[in-house]
C-alpha cells in the first residue's frame, strides 16, 4: 500500500516598489470633444491611458457629479453610487493600454483617477508535465492545460509579496518550476 504525503507549494513573488510602483499617477484621463451631438448636447470622449510598465487593476475615477444623456456601457465605466466610477469592471488595463468611453452633456466633467487597486503579474504558468495527485487541486488555484503547463489563479494578478498555496497528495514531491510570468518586466 502506497503512502501518501501531503505537500504544500507556496510561490512567493517578492518585488520591490521600483518594479511595481504603479499608482493612480501612472493613469492619465483625457477628455476631448467629438463632433457629435446627442439629444442636443455635445459628446465628449474620455480616454484613460495606462503609462505604467505593468497592467493595473481596479482603476477608480472620481465622478460625483457625472451626468450624461448618452448611456455609457457599464463594462467600460460603472458608477458605484458613492461618487466613484470603476473602469472596465476592475479588470486589467494592460501596460501602455487605454480604454475609451463617450458621454453627452453640456460641459465636460473632470474625472480624476483616485485609485488603482493593484498592479501586478498578469499570469503565472508552472511547468507540470508529470504532475499527479490523488487529491484534486482546486482549479481556481491551479488549472492544468493538458500541454504540460499549469495556470495559477486563472491568470489573475498576484500582488507584490503575495502567494498562491495549494496542496496535493502523492508519494514523492514534484518540482514545479515557474515556466512563464506575464507580462515580462513587472
Amino acid at each position: 500500500m502506497a503512502r501518501f504525503c501531503f505537500f504544500t507549494i507556496v510561490l512567493f513573488i517578492l518585488v520591490t516598489k521600483g518594479s511595481w510602483g504603479c499608482s493612480q499617477w501612472n493613469i492619465e484621463v483625457i477628455t476631448t470633444r467629438s463632433r457629435r451631438y446627442i439629444q442636443g448636447k455635445p459628446e465628449w470622449i474620455v480616454t484613460v491611458d495606462n503609462y505604467c510598465t505593468c497592467p493595473v487593476f481596479g482603476i477608480v475615477l472620481s465622478c460625483p457629479e457625472f451626468e450624461t444623456v448618452e448611456p455609457v456601457d457599464p463594462s467600460l465605466m460603472l458608477r458605484s453610487g458613492d461618487g466613484r466610477c470603476l473602469l472596465i469592471l476592475g479588470n486589467a488595463l494592460g501596460a501602455g493600454g487605454f480604454v475609451q468611453f463617450s458621454y453627452a452633456w453640456d460641459t465636460p466633467f473632470v474625472l480624476p483617477g483616485v485609485g488603482v487597486v493593484h498592479s501586478g503579474i498578469l499570469s503565472i504558468v508552472l511547468s507540470c508535465p508529470e504532475f499527479e495527485t490523488v487529491e484534486p487541486v482546486d482549479p481556481s488555484l491551479m488549472l492544468r492545460s493538458g500541454d504540460g503547463r499549469c495556470l495559477l489563479i486563472h491568470g489573475n494578478a498576484l500582488d507584490a509579496g503575495g502567494f498562491v498555496q495549494f496542496s496535493y497528495a502523492w508519494d514523492t514531491p514534484f518540482v514545479l518550476p515557474v515556466r512563464q510570468i506575464d507580462p515580462h518586466g513587472c
